[in-house]
């Protein structure tokens, strides 16, 4: 992240580096304007994108007229979409609730639109005087788990609390949370600098690095040898005809899907556990998602002799979802079905979609799961049979990084499972929008494209077998 410091408007912090989240606890609508505004001036003084989220002690109309007391013509800044006025209905309470997924995907989204239209960068105030007691909790820990967010992205912002609404408790959560307090005295602007926070983001920063270098050392050889797997199997009928060198790359590169599939599940629950793992999502169909990873298994579960059958109650449900994220929950599973599935058996695949929540099932006749085992199914490094005979392969670590991404959607996934008689995984997932912005399309790759296809067999490569 690149940390330009930018100026902040407010003579008392000076200038600050992009990720900076500060707090100004406030007592009156003059409070807020004497710090937001000078703020929201230095924003648009310096090519960046400036957004007020106003709660309901305020309006569009009163929120223009304390930034048009700093800025001369605020209209043209309102017309040429640098300056974004919006309430708090329309960011945090969208979809009748907050959602911490969907409003941190609003803001990288936002800060991501603002590079394309050529700003520097994200400005935001958001008041939160909206916020019910019973919610602080929730919003607590998103405004802990956002800072981890911002910190990697040319984004600078300023939370606004009542101080008439909140108590002593919830000021020791709001100051652990902030870089910056600003509280005014009178005449006078205090202010507080958390330097443990800063401490913690700047040892954030370097486990991101160490997450990207690892994963890098890791993988890229591992590419490299698939590469070259890929190359000489793809040249096998005219180089090795005859022999069985083609039955050997095939086992090689089998192996090397296992290893990245190891590789790539490692990393991904170890960023999981230090909070730093990140889901993309955009407004899509996830029917259309689903149907299409069920459809591009098919040929997989055919070859042993398995139906797969997929069912849905409607043909559309947009909701906020990230593409691959899910598509790695449905090929987990999927693979999970088929591997402990007999020949002639069936695996079912069904999304139910209300208004506000989408089921999505995932059911076999397999073998199903015993009972004393059904509980610590989702426990990481958990496998059922743990033999070293077993007939099937696995690390046990595919479904607690299942149940992780489901929650990072807001969803929950639980099981239904007799012995004998076979599975089924149920996931249960909130059905929220985010705010379209210009020029914005959710663009997945095709399912016959090179990429989706290593995906599948990366998912695939416990139970695809062997050519002979």
């Amino acid at each position: 992240m690149n940390n330009n410091l930018r100026s902040s408007g407010i003579d008392i912090i000076g200038s600050i580096p992009w990720g900076t989240h500060i707090c100004h606890i406030f007592r009156s609508k003059k409070d807020f304007a004497y710090v937001g505004a000078p703020y929201i001036k230095a924003g648009l003084m310096n090519n960046e994108l400036c957004i007020w989220i106003y709660s309901q002690n305020t309006s569009y109309e009163e929120i223009r007229d304390i930034i048009g007391v700093y800025i001369n013509n605020i209209d043209r800044y309102i017309e040429s979409g640098q300056l974004m006025i919006i309430p708090y209905t329309e960011w945090y309470m969208r979809d009748n609730g907050f959602n911490e997924m969907r409003v941190c995907g609003q803001w990288k989204k936002l800060a991501s639109h603002a590079l394309e239209k050529g700003f520097e960068g994200l400005r935001a105030v958001a008041d939160t005087s909206w916020m019910e007691k019973s919610i602080f909790r929730d919003f607590s820990e998103y405004e802990h788990n956002i800072n981890i967010l911002i910190s990697s992205m040319p984004f600078t912002v300023i939370c606004l609390y009542d101080a008439d609404k909140v108590d002593i408790f919830e000021i020791a959560k709001i100051i652990k949370n902030h870089s910056y307090i600003l509280i005014r005295y009178g005449n006078d602007l205090e202010v507080i600098f958390n330097e443990e926070l800063n401490s913690v983001l700047e040892y954030d920063r370097i486990k991101n690095e160490f997450f990207s270098n690892i994963s890098h050392e890791f993988k890229t050889p591992l590419n490299i040898i698939l590469a070259a797997v890929q190359l000489l199997e793809s040249q096998g009928d005219s180089i090795y005809r005859g022999m069985n060198e083609s039955k050997y790359l095939r086992i090689m590169q089998k192996n090397c899907y296992r290893l990245l599939r190891l590789v790539n599940n490692l990393i991904d629950i170890a960023k999981i556990d230090s909070n730093y793992y990140e889901i993309n999502p955009q407004n899509h169909n996830i029917i259309e998602i689903i149907k299409g990873i069920t459809a591009s298994v098919a040929e997989y579960t055919a070859n042993r002799g398995i139906d797969i059958v997929f069912d849905t109650n409607v043909e559309e449900k947009i909701i906020a979802c990230d593409p691959e994220q899910i598509e790695r929950i449905i090929l987990n599973l999927l693979s999970n079905a088929i591997k402990f599935t007999q020949r002639g058996g069936r695996v079912w695949v069904k999304v139910f979609a209300q208004e506000d929540s989408l089921e999505i099932s995932v059911k076999d006749t397999g073998i199903g799961i015993p009972p004393d085992k059904q509980n610590s199914i989702f426990n990481r490094f958990h496998q059922v049979d743990k033999s070293l005979t077993r007939q099937q392969e696995g690390s046990g670590i595919g479904l607690s990084l299942v149940k992780a991404l489901v929650e990072k959607h807001g969803g929950r996934i639980s099981l239904n499972s007799e012995l004998g008689k076979g599975t089924e995984f149920i996931i249960k997932m909130p059905c929220i929008t985010f705010i379209e912005l210009e020029n914005e399309s959710g663009i997945r790759p095709k399912s016959g494209s090179n990429n989706y296809i290593n995906r599948i067999n990366i998912e695939f490569s416990d139970i695809i077998r062997e050519w002979k």
